[in-house]
């Protein structure tokens, strides 16, 4: 999943970097499995990747230098004023 700013043209296949790609892990995928494609969007120049994962409700933001927990619970849009609470997130699972 992708979000775009909204100055961004809308483009079936990107040439521009989006602004947030997330990816939302099943439970046969592994981090150490994601990591090349993981490595695909921020040598694209996405700034924000986001890894979710239901099973444990856990949640980490993809850099570089690797996988940091996110402070207070929220999934932050550097440059952004865009966020993702994870209590709402996860919450909705129970539904």
């Amino acid at each position: 999943m992708c979000v775009i700013d909204r100055d961004q043209p809308i483009e079936q296949v990107f040439t521009t970097p989006p602004l947030v790609c997330i990816e939302v892990l099943s439970k046969d995928d592994s981090l150490r499995g994601m990591r090349e494609r993981l490595d695909d969007y921020l040598n694209f120049g996405v700034a924000n990747v986001w890894i979710l994962e239901p099973v444990s409700r856990k949640a980490w933001v993809c850099t570089p230098n690797g996988f940091l927990e996110p402070e207070g619970g929220v999934l932050p849009a550097a440059g952004s004023p865009v966020h993702l609470p994870l209590a709402e997130i996860f919450t909705d699972l129970d539904q």
